[in-house]
């Protein structure tokens, strides 16, 4: 029995101090093009740096994408890059709303005609930076829900950067004029 033990062992060493790789072969032709991937979650809102300020680019939010987060209160929640603490603690966040379809923007917090309140928050959670577009709806106006797409636009201002004293915040033209944005 101890024989054929040590013959076995000899045999299986002996066929593993053999082998030995060989020659790489011919690359093989194309294969066919695969089947096109989902769709995958949208990915972090980016920034561009100019001037000292921080700017995403639009985003459209359809009426369809809104969040129930309670009654009459609606959220879509977007990915940030990470802000310096800097910027988190003495910075200033300015939001704007354009109607998809418009020329016209607004600086948020900003209220429809028919009562529909827009704002906007960033904040930290779980290590990640975030913000979140809001609407409001008052059924005492008769609308029950938003009923057309927007798009969103965010300007951060770095605590301590210096903007020309013309710069406007709360008009839209006037920061599209001093980033000279192409929207």
């Amino acid at each position: 029995m101890k024989n054929i033990l040590v013959v076995i062992i000899i045999a299986v060493s002996g066929w593993l101090f053999s082998c030995k790789q060989g020659e790489q072969g011919d690359i093989g032709p194309a294969g066919s093009t695969g089947l096109k991937g989902l769709v995958g979650d949208k990915g972090e809102i980016g920034l561009t740096d100019s001037k000292g300020m921080q700017y995403s680019t639009w985003t459209e939010i359809k009426a369809t994408d809104w969040d129930l987060r309670q009654p009459n209160y609606y959220a879509k929640q977007f990915t940030l890059p990470p802000l310096t603490q800097n910027i988190a603690n003495k910075g200033n966040v300015y939001f704007y709303i354009q109607p998809s379809g418009s020329s016209i923007v607004y600086p948020l917090p900003h209220t429809l005609n028919d009562g529909v309140k827009f704002f906007g928050e960033l904040f930290f959670a779980s290590n990640t930076q975030l913000f979140v577009i809001n609407h409001v709806i008052n059924p005492t106006l008769g609308i029950s829900k938003i009923t057309s797409d927007y798009k969103f636009r965010l300007v951060i201002l770095p605590a301590g950067s210096r903007i020309s004293a013309d710069v406007d915040m709360q008009n839209y033209d006037s920061v599209k004029k001093y980033l000279n944005l192409n929207d």
